[in-house]
């Protein structure tokens, strides 16, 4: 019996001690029906914000890809990226991820053709 009493002592302690450690990274108060108001930790988001991070990143890299190949155009934007392929590994790295994929293809077209009618 004293051996129950232990490991279910040990168990509420580590649980009290997880929950206080997750509170210290915030926590939000709620009130009860009753009207007690109750502490609770706030739920952590960290692999949605990774992941909106990550899309956001993405996202620009595309555009940024786009802006150049509108602004450069096609073609002198490919010779720019014949020459960095030449180059370190690094730069040829560079090369393989700057390369005009589908998406920065149709976000160039999209942006000459805004231009074109404004001029």
């Amino acid at each position: 019996m004293a051996a129950h009493v232990d490991t279910s002592f040990a168990r509420r302690i580590g649980r009290l001690q997880r929950t206080h450690r997750r509170m210290a990274r915030g926590a939000s108060t709620y009130m009860r029906k009753d009207g007690l108001l109750v502490m609770r930790p706030r739920r952590s988001y960290r692999l949605v914000r990774m992941l909106k991070t990550a899309a956001m990143v993405i996202a620009g890299g595309i555009a940024f890809k786009a802006f150049l190949v509108a602004s450069l155009g096609p073609s002198t934007y490919q010779t720019r990226l014949a020459l960095l392929e030449n180059g370190t590994v690094a730069e040829s790295y560079a090369a393989r991820i700057m390369a005009i994929d589908p998406a920065t293809q149709w976000l160039a077209d999209q942006a000459n053709s805004l231009r074109d009618k404004r001029l």
